[in-house]
C-alpha cells in the first residue's frame, strides 16, 4: 500500500518526522514459501518506507531565471499531461520559458534526486516597483 502525503514546516521539523517515521515497524504476513523455511514465523516485521516526493517553491529575483535554472539543471523527463497541468492550476504557475543549458553556474548537489519543473509564477511589485519576493 502507498499513502501520499503533503508536509509543510521547517526543514529540521520536517526532518524529524521523516525520521520518526524510518523507526516504525509494521507486521506483514509470511509467505508460504518462507514458512516453508521457519516452520515457527508466520507474521515477519518491516520498515516503514519513507520516500519523499517533495514540493519546493524557489524564491529568487525574476531576472535571476536563467541562472537557477542553470544551476538546477535539465529535469527528468515524466511529469507531463494533466498532472502537470493540475498542478500548474492549483499553484497558479505558468509553464517554464526554453532554457539553454549551456553550462553550470552552481555546483550543487543532484545525485539521485530525480527533479520535474512545474512552472513559475510571477512575482507582485510594491507602489515603487520593488518586487515583493
Amino acid at each position: 500500500m502507498h499513502l501520499y502525503m503533503m508536509t509543510r514546516g521547517t526543514v529540521r521539523e520536517t526532518s524529524r518526522l521523516i525520521e520518526d517515521l524510518t523507526h516504525v515497524y509494521m507486521p506483514v504476513k509470511t509467505k508460504k514459501a518462507h514458512r516453508d523455511k521457519y516452520p515457527n514465523s508466520k507474521v515477519s516485521m518491516i520498515q516503514l518506507s519513507v520516500r519523499p516526493v517533495q514540493l519546493f517553491e524557489l524564491v529568487f529575483p525574476e531576472e535571476q531565471l536563467t541562472n537557477v535554472m542553470k544551476t538546477l539543471g535539465p529535469c527528468a523527463a515524466g511529469l507531463k499531461g494533466a498532472k502537470l497541468l493540475a498542478l500548474r492550476k492549483a499553484l497558479h504557475a505558468t509553464p517554464l520559458p526554453k532554457i539553454e543549458y549551456d553550462g553550470i553556474l552552481t555546483k550543487i548537489s543532484k545525485y539521485a534526486v530525480s527533479k520535474h519543473y512545474i512552472g513559475t509564477k510571477k512575482d507582485r511589485y510594491d507602489e515603487n516597483g520593488d518586487e515583493q519576493l
